[in-house]
């Protein structure tokens, strides 16, 4: 049987980039000249024919039919991957090697004569025909008979990885931890796109975990994975605030588990500061990281139950303490009040608590007659000082010098009214007088005394000045000094004095009562005001 291609496409590149229906490729499966044990062919028709179309089925028939009769008994040589035993007993199975696969089945009827049982990575050569499955429209080796070449590299790899962990003691239980009882922070590697993060987050959910997922994301699959697991992994363990780590993937095959099988990660799951859960794949799968991890879950799920399980424990360790500490503190409660009780009724507290309560009685006289002495103290200097302020407020300077000026002003004024009635009447006889002889002489002997008293007057001013001077300064000092011990002072620098309508100094906040009316006296004026409310100093 001759297979016939069809040439490629002339742009591959840009083969994603055409319509979805010119993206469909054909492998024509065509007869030999003179095989006259298959249908005709199914290629185009010669020239004049016309087309008919036939169905899917039909073609599928076909394909069938020279699959059968072209690949009847066919041996092929691979390995073994994906081994899966389904409940009917059939054993499904791919064989590989380096440049494809092929999909392989055992029937149950044929599985105890094969001589060799299906294992994952072992090197057969299998021996029987291709059939075709028209509902998938998949083929398949219908395997025969089975004959054992040997381990597979990856399982030979992976058996030389074991032996050698093995002997450093990776593997040993004793270097397993547990894990612990506090969770606070929980790593989780694995994809983050994947399914296993949401299967995780949703049972943390829904189990009313208390935790922070502490996700770092990295590939669990394909070339180079390894490293970036490892990495991830380290990432989680160098920090301080993670208290146990998840390494989780769904299932799969071999060679997608394989990077859970390279050496890097399992070093790096021996060095982790925190434990390691390892999750990886379902049940039947085992890898290098789980037999290195603290902890095996089956599934990702069943790892998210154990922090589950964790938190659970925790929750009813701290109840069950919560409830100890309560019953310890009501036991111990109770015990110091039956000793307060015996203590309190013993006969020497009874003395004492007699012996306090004369000497109580004895205080609170010696405080009554205090309180009275105090009373009077302070009641004789309020009446001194009331005293005092009537005298200051009667001797205060600004007064003296007013009424001194006012005085002076009325002094001056009679003085002039005085001086101008002289004048008048001096110079109506001057007048008089000016008309006679003898005027006119005691007018040059006027003249001549008003020149003397001048110049005595002139005499009379400096030899004044100085005491005037004198008497001034001095009169400035004991103003300065007024001032100073005056009341007014006191309420230039922000303090006022409050006193009754009658002009009686307040002292005391008793000696008012709200509704009361009170001036307040101020450096400069006067307010007059209502008591609403009183506070009384202790």
């Amino acid at each position: 049987m001759a297979i016939r291609r069809p040439p490629p496409p002339p742009h591959r590149a840009a083969l994603s980039d055409r319509p979805l229906k010119d993206r469909l490729q054909s492998t024509l499966f065509e007869p030999e000249a003179g095989d006259a044990s298959v249908p005709p062919p199914l290629g185009p028709p010669p020239e004049g024919q016309g087309r008919t179309p036939i169905s899917i089925s039909e073609l599928t028939e076909r394909i069938s039919q020279r699959l059968t009769s072209g690949f009847s008994s066919v041996c092929v040589m691979g390995e073994i991957s994906q081994v899966k035993v389904v409940s009917s007993g059939h054993t499904y199975f791919t064989l590989k090697d380096a440049g494809a696969t092929l999909e392989a089945m055992v029937w149950a009827d044929r599985r105890a004569g094969l001589g060799v049982e299906p294992k994952q990575g072992l090197r057969v050569v299998a021996q029987g025909a291709l059939r075709v499955f028209a509902a998938q429209g998949r083929y398949s080796l219908h395997v025969e008979a089975l004959e054992l070449l040997g381990a597979g590299d990856l399982q030979r790899a992976l058996e030389s990885l074991k032996a050698r962990l093995l002997s450093e003691g990776l593997f040993a239980d004793a270097r397993k931890r547990s894990l612990p009882r506090w969770l606070r922070t929980v790593g989780l590697v694995t994809s983050p796109t994947g399914a296993v993060r949401h299967d995780i987050e949703r049972t943390l959910t829904k189990g009313g975990a208390r935790v922070r997922l502490l996700l770092s994301p990295t590939r669990v699959q394909g070339e180079g994975a390894g490293p970036e697991i490892a990495a991830a992994l380290r990432l989680l363990s160098d920090r301080d605030d993670v208290d146990v780590i998840i390494v989780a993937r769904g299932g799969g095959s071999v060679e997608e588990l394989w990077p859970f099988n390279e050496e890097t990660v399992a070093r790096a799951i021996a060095a982790s500061r925190p434990p390691v859960i390892s999750a990886v794949g379902h049940e039947t799968d085992f890898t290098i990281a789980d037999l290195v991890a603290d902890i095996r879950a089956s599934t990702p799920s069943g790892a998210a139950s154990m922090v589950l399980d964790i938190q659970r424990e925790a929750a009813l360790r701290t109840e069950a303490a919560s409830q100890g500490l309560f019953h310890a503190m009501q036991s111990n409660q109770e015990r110091w009040r039956r000793r307060l009780d015996a203590v309190s009724t013993h006969r020497v507290m009874e003395r004492e608590r007699t012996r306090l309560e004369r000497l109580r009685g004895r205080l609170g006289e010696a405080f009554a007659r205090v309180r009275v002495a105090v009373d009077r103290r302070q009641a004789s200097r309020r009446s001194t000082f009331r005293d005092l302020a009537t005298r200051c407020e009667a001797q205060a300077p600004r007064q003296v010098f007013s009424r001194a000026h006012a005085r002076v002003d009325r002094a001056v004024l009679s003085m002039g009214a005085q001086m101008a009635a002289s004048l008048d009447r001096k110079r109506a006889r001057a007048t008089r007088a000016f008309e006679s002889k003898a005027l006119r002489d005691a007018e040059a002997r006027l003249l001549q005394l008003t020149r003397r008293f001048s110049e005595d007057l002139q005499h009379l001013g400096r030899a004044v000045r100085p005491v005037v001077e004198a008497r001034r300064s001095r009169f400035g000092g004991l103003l300065a000094k007024l001032d100073a011990l005056s009341p007014l002072a006191v309420l230039s620098r922000g303090y006022a004095l409050a006193t009754t309508v009658e002009g009686r100094i307040l002292l005391d906040a008793k000696d008012v009562s709200a509704g009361d009316s009170v001036v307040v006296r101020l450096s400069r004026g006067r307010l007059r005001a209502t008591v609403t409310e009183r506070e009384e100093e202790a």
